[in-house]
This record gives C-alpha cells, structure tokens and sequence, in this order.
C-alpha cells in the first residue's frame, strides 16, 4: 500500500522532478532563508538497490561524497555528521534532510549502486539522479525575470537571435525556443549558468542561429523562460519575427568599408603630393626646421590635459563573432596630446568599474617630435551588452596637472551594425574634393605671386 502511495505521488509530481535513467530525484529546486531545513527525495524505479548514496557538488567543482545509507544504516564523510541527516522508509526511497545555512548552496545528487563503492565500470554501474539545486537566500524578495530577444545580423547564412533573461532572483531558471508548438533544440547555445551581477540579482541567455532564408515574417520566435519561485512555476516570453528579405546584407557592408578603405588612400596619396609641393615653396622663404622646433618646444613646455576618445569595435571583428569561440567585442580608449605622462586609466560599464577583460599600455608612450604623450587601454566587453543601445561604457583618465588629479572622461553607448558605407564614402569624397581645390588656390596664388616679382625685376635687368 505505502509503495502504491508513493507511486501515484511520484506521478502527481512529476513536473518538479529531476529524472534519471533509473533514479526519480525531487524536487528540481529547493529556495530557503537559513535557519529552516529542507528535504529531497530519490526513488528507484528498476532496481532494489542496498547501496544508496548522497553527493554534493558546488558549482564548478566536482562532486563530494557525504554518505552512504547502506541497508538502512546512514554513514557520514567527514565534514558532513552535522547539518545532513540521510533516513529511508524502505529499499526503494531514501531522503536527505539538510538545515540551511550561508554557504550550503549547491546540487545534491542521490545515487545507488549494487556494490559498497562505485567504480566506474560496464560491471559495476552506479545510477544518479538529476540532482536538486538548494538555493540559500539573501532575502525573500524573490523576483521573475525580464525577458527580451536581440536580432544579431551574422556574417555567414545564419541569423543569430540573442534571447536575454535579468533582474530576476533567485536562480532557479530554464531557457526554451520555440515555432508556435514546435520546440526548437538545434543551433541552440544556453549559458550552462546564470550569472550573478550583484547580491540579489542574476542573468543568463540563450543563442539560437536561424537561416537566413527562414528568418522571414512567416515565422515568429519565441523564447520562453521558466522560473521558480519557491511554490509554483511562472513563465516569461519574448518573441521576434522575421524580416525577410530586402535588408542590407553584412558582405555588402564589407564591400562597402573596402571601398572606403581605397578611395581614403588615394585621397591620403593626393594630399601628400599637395603638400609636398606647398612645403617646397614655404622651405625657400623661411628657415621652416628652427620655426617648427620653437613651436613645439614652447607647446610641450606647458601643461596639457588629454584628449580622450573611445573607439568602438571593427566591423571585421563583429562580423568575425560567428567564426569565433571568442565571443567579445574590442573597445578601445585613446588618450592623446597631454604632458607631461602623470596619467592612470579604468573603465566603467553602466556605471560600474570593470578591472576584468582590461588591457592597458604600461606606459605612456612620448611623440619625440611634439613632445606630447599618447597612451590607450581596451576593454572586452559582452556582444550582447554591445548590441543592447541602453549600455553605457565609459573611460575616465586621471591626470595630475602638478596641484591636483583631474579626471576627463568619455562615454560611448551600446549600437546595432548598421550599414553606412554609402555615406561615407560620399562624405569621403566630398573632402577630398574641397581639400583637393584648397590646396590648388594655394599653389596658384603662390605662383601668380612669383610671376608679379619677376615682371617688376625685368627692367631692372
């Protein structure tokens, strides 16, 4: 009777389990303050099993024996007689009981084997169950997450979708994707964890590659997020339909910046020869060397603040995301035109300062013609922050001017890919074009001036 009881529980509760091969495994999540216990359960399903273990494995790590309960007698590793009790009401079902406290956190796992010790081996098999995972809570202000989904163009065939769960708590989550009733399991990237970002608050995504040719407003996707709350299951979703086609393609961005790249050379060409020409004229009228070195030294005498600026990353490098198992994104600080080299350098993202991901010049480096210094730091940030237009990172440089630290600081917000090759490359050429007659009227007018002295020498002669 007690075995059909537990049975038909087993059954009723079937969407909070954890089931193995042959292990049941409940609940899936236990939340608790500490102070209070908790249970979990395993049931054998096949087999009748005297050797009955419990494991706990703290996230990334590997798991740690805390007992046996061999033939109805409990057995405790060292470091786990007090605050774990194991107890059985028959062969088939065992129970752990843990008082919670700060730092029990972790997954429990059940096993049983038909041996004392498990080996791993075709002879001697040990089944698990799925585990439990005790979240040890700060407080009980438990909170659902907030869903959105990030359209990613890719380089290649693919179009990736970024599917974004935060500000939830604690973090007992699920992510799934979706075509109206049909689950998707391929081209699916989840996170094997959500990430903590500060005391009471987590985040976690998911990434799903979609063909291009199906990536179409036939198509709705749905990103759908499970989360427990400690009674019941809530579920969050976003969705996003295709575009289709008519949208600018990334291999005609890269066409596009090659382009740019040819027609600024050719104009960086044209403009050397220009001023090669008006620096011949200029060198014959004044000593030019002596003229630029008093310059120079009388700038770099004084004191300079920086000149701050952020550069966000290449088109290359995000169009490379998708080739890559590096999936950060580089931006890059620039400090310039400052003297003398009394400079430090940090970074923050949405407000909080990052010491992770960063790489900063040792020194400052001296342009030995100016003077000045010059020096950049860089900084590995989330594709997914990059892509968001709501994430701000911002780079500050403290400079000692000889009396006091003074911080210049830029900022740069988070940005879509979007196509503007077109534009400049007409912007391009439209500076090329003034710069071009610029210098013209300068050599003419230089000319026109040489041709009037000489007319009035002539007679002279």
């Amino acid at each position: 009777m007690d075995s059909f009881i537990l049975l038909f529980t087993l059954l009723y509760l079937k969407a909070d389990f954890s089931d193995g091969v042959l292990i049941t495994q409940w609940p899936k999540y236990i939340s608790s303050l500490p102070g209070s216990s908790v249970e979990m359960h395993c049931y054998q399903n096949d087999t009748d099993y005297d050797y009955k273990y419990w494991y706990r494995q703290i996230k990334g790590e590997g798991p740690v024996l805390i007992g046996n309960y061999n033939f109805n007698s409990p057995t405790y590793e060292q470091g786990f007689d007090t605050s774990f009790t194991m107890s059985g009401t028959e062969t088939k079902h065992w129970t752990l009981k843990v008082n919670v406290k700060e730092g029990i956190d972790a997954v429990y796992l059940c096993a049983a084997s038909y041996t004392h010790r498990i080996n791993v081996n075709n002879y001697d098999p040990a089944y698990f169950g799925n585990g439990t995972k005790l979240t040890v809570l700060v407080s009980n202000d438990v909170k659902k997450p907030e869903v959105k989904i990030l359209n990613v163009t890719g380089c290649t065939e693919k179009v990736t979708l970024v599917c974004v769960a935060e500000n939830f708590y604690p973090d007992h989550v699920s992510i799934q994707w979706s075509i109206g009733s049909k689950i998707i399991t391929e081209d699916v990237a989840t996170d094997p964890y959500a990430t903590q970002y500060n005391e009471t608050m987590f985040r976690i995504s998911s990434r799903l590659k979609v063909l291009k040719k199906e990536f179409t407003t036939k198509y709705t996707y749905n990103c759908t997020v499970t989360f427990y709350n400690g009674t019941v299951y809530q579920y969050e979703s976003a969705n996003i339909t295709g575009t289709g086609g008519g949208a600018y393609e990334p291999e005609d961005y890269l066409k596009s910046s090659k382009t740019i790249k040819l027609a600024y050379g050719v104009f960086i060409a044209k403009s050397a020869l220009y001023g090669l020409v008006i620096f011949v004229f200029v060198w014959r009228k004044i000593n030019l060397p002596n003229f630029l070195l008093s310059i120079f030294l009388s700038e770099a005498a004084n004191i300079t603040l920086p000149k701050v600026k952020i550069l966000p990353p290449s088109p290359k490098e995000i169009c490379s995301q998708d080739k890559s198992n590096d999936k950060g994104l580089t931006l890059v600080c620039v400090a310039s035109g400052f003297y003398p080299d009394h400079v430090s350098m940090f970074w923050k993202v949405n407000g909080i300062e990052r010491q992770d991901s960063v790489s900063t010049d040792t020194s400052a480096r001296q342009d030995k013609t100016t003077l000045m210094y010059h020096i950049s730091s860089r900084i590995k940030v989330n594709e997914t922050d990059w892509m968001d237009p709501k994430s701000n990172f911002t780079c500050t440089i403290k400079f000692f001017n000889g009396k006091e630290d003074v911080n210049v600081t830029t900022t740069i917000t988070g940005q879509k890919v979007k196509p503007k090759g077109l534009k400049l490359l007409g912007f391009g050429y439209i500076l090329f074009l003034c710069k071009s007659l610029l210098y013209a009227l300068a050599v003419a007018g230089v000319v026109c001036k040489l041709k009037r002295i000489k007319k009035k020498q002539l007679p002279e002669d």
